[in-house]
């Protein structure tokens, strides 16, 4: 059958990548897929090699570039270039306006849900029937897995979930001129890795100056853009522009609700510090960040800074440190940080501190993720008095001890997370379930009662996203998803409702998880309601929203945040 979807690209002197992407699309196309293709200005084949392959090709020139003027070029430098640092932006730079690219790419596709894969991506998983069950089913928008880099020997490097690549364009809409993103509030939900996965494949670009110059426009337009003073910002870092780097991410830290992404840029802002030789500032950066989100990667900066010292028991503490922290989805973290890396220097600090069998462990560690690494198989005979096995036993990337396919806004790691968390309670109060993502993590973890507390209706405000609920039942699918457990109770009400019948009946639980509805007011009654009956846990989701935020932290002070779940420990 001829595929419901429509692949999307728009590409400039891609004759490199392209016919890789074009391969992954063979049966796509043979099977009369709708393929369209639009040429921002290529100067080399990327046109013929589009159109041989099955793509209407539109060529669009120069049709969405505009020239920076002299005032707005010497607006721009005087607003983010510090100290010596070169100016970013010339009089005269032509760029490139993305979001337009791509809405008039997709406004020209026969169908309306669209797959919109970069010139030099592969679609490694490409199941079509299965990805046509996903689109007949009404999805808006859908998770990807995602391999964002890799290392030489081509293993991921980054990886996660990206929702930038299919979408059904009657619900969403670019904007942006630089990291342009997707604007719509219909659901987002995850596609199975086993009907899609998208891997990366970028050829070294000699055109950097180009990218910086485009996020200092971007950030220059909309100066209270939080997601692009982050990306300009580690632009300039990886650029060693490391004065004019730290006052544009100092200020995204002030803008961004999102902890995980704040956290990365006190990363990058001690990055900058230690460049410029301010280790006192640059050490107080990588502290802060540790707070900020449970993620590796400040830990192991930590313990980078004091290996480079020969401080043997500092890196032994943050290396070990960095081991108790699972594995959780984002797109910084570096796989490296969650195989070898920690053990690298946990041997050598143990090592010289004369703890050889624990740092012969560590060792045998990085070699089974690294079997050919010359510094390991070295480290063998040098330290161990051990020749490595000619086949290593290979140690698998992590992976998500919990996930679930239910349409939802929950991110698989914080499922995961919510599964931890059950795991540990003998029964759970859930407020807000809609479709049972969520509610379905907390019956798999909990092994007592989990009560699901929702009316089906949508959340007031919230209307767009819960549109459904106006024609469909909602309830319906709830029980179709999470119906078959046996350790289900639902309440069907409004949240503060069957708070006061649980007050009557004297129900409590171990854990209480609210999710109802976001603004500041329901969610303060929501606490209030819920946390007498809270006996070890009380927690919710959509931290980053600033309704739920400023009444958590009202009542809570400090919690601990994963992606955007809080947490508070009784």
């Amino acid at each position: 059958m001829k595929p419901m979807f429509s692949v999307v690209v728009i590409g400039k002197n891609e004759e490199q990548t392209l016919p890789k992407l074009c391969l992954d699309l063979k049966e796509f196309r043979e099977r009369g897929g709708d393929m369209v293709f639009v040429d921002t200005g290529s100067t080399d084949n990327t046109a013929k090699i589009a159109e041989e392959a099955g793509f209407k090709v539109t060529r669009a020139g120069d049709k969405f570039t505009f020239v920076l003027d002299k005032q707005m070029a010497d607006e721009i430098n005087a607003k983010f270039v510090k100290e010596a640092d070169k100016p970013i932006v010339e009089e005269g730079a032509i760029f490139f306006n993305y979001a337009r690219a791509r809405n008039f790419a997709m406004s020209l596709a026969e169908n309306d849900f669209i797959v919109a894969p970069d010139c030099d991506e592969r679609l490694v998983v490409f199941d079509i029937d299965k990805l046509d069950e996903v689109v007949k089913s009404g999805v808006s928008r859908l998770n990807v897995d995602y391999v964002f880099s890799h290392y030489a020997d081509g293993s991921p490097w980054i990886q996660f979930h990206t929702d930038a690549r299919t979408y059904d364009r009657r619900q969403w809409s670019w904007k942006g001129v630089v990291h342009e993103v997707l604007h719509g509030t219909a659901p987002i939900v995850d596609v199975d890795p086993k009907i899609l996965r998208i891997e990366h494949w970028q050829i070294g670009s000699q055109n950097r100056a180009k990218y910086l110059a485009g996020l200092a426009l971007a950030c220059f337009i909309e100066p209270e853009n939080d997601r692009n003073l982050h990306y300009f910002g580690r632009e300039l870092l990886y650029q060693g522009r490391f004065s004019s780097s730290i006052p544009v991410l100092e200020k995204h830290l002030t803008l961004s609700k999102w902890d995980l992404e704040r956290q990365q840029s006190c990363i990058f802002i001690g990055d900058a510090f230690l460049a410029l030789k301010k280790e006192t500032e640059a050490l107080e950066c990588y502290q802060k960040a540790m707070h900020l989100g449970l993620r590796r990667s400040p830990w192991l900066r930590l313990a980078k800074y004091w290996f480079g010292k020969n401080n043997l028991v500092l890196t032994a503490a943050y290396a070990k440190g960095a081991l108790q922290i699972p594995y959780l989805e984002f797109y910084m973290n570096e796989m490296e940080d969650y195989t070898c890396l920690p053990h690298h220097y946990l041997y050598w600090a143990l090592w010289y501190l004369n703890r050889k069998s624990e740092a012969k462990k560590h060792w045998k560690i990085c070699l089974k993720y690294k079997p050919t690494e010359p510094i390991y198989v070295k480290a063998g005979p040098e330290f161990f008095d051990v020749v490595p096995d000619e086949e290593p036993t290979l140690v698998t990337l992590p992976t998500p001890k919990y996930t679930n396919n239910i349409e939802g806004w929950m991110m698989p790691g914080e499922l995961e997370v919510l599964y931890d968390q059950a795991q540990k309670a003998e029964s759970v109060i859930e407020i807000g379930s809609w479709k049972g993502r969520s509610t379905h993590a907390l019956l798999s973890g909990c092994k007592g009662t989990v009560y699901a507390v929702d009316h089906f209706q949508g959340s007031v405000g919230e209307e767009e996203a819960h549109a459904e609920a106006k024609t469909g039942d909602i309830y319906a699918q709830f029980m179709k998803a999470v119906g078959h457990f046996p350790n289900l109770k639902v309440c069907r009400g409004a949240s503060l409702s069957i708070a006061a019948l649980f007050d009557q009946q004297g129900i409590k639980a171990d854990m209480v998880f609210i999710d109802g509805g976001h603004t500041y007011e329901e969610i303060k009654a929501d606490i209030a309601a819920w946390l007498p009956k809270a006996k070890k846990v009380i927690c919710g989701h959509d931290y980053n929203w600033p309704g739920v935020k400023r009444a958590v932290d009202e009542y809570f002070g400090t919690v601990e945040v994963y992606q955007s779940l809080w947490i508070k420990r009784m």
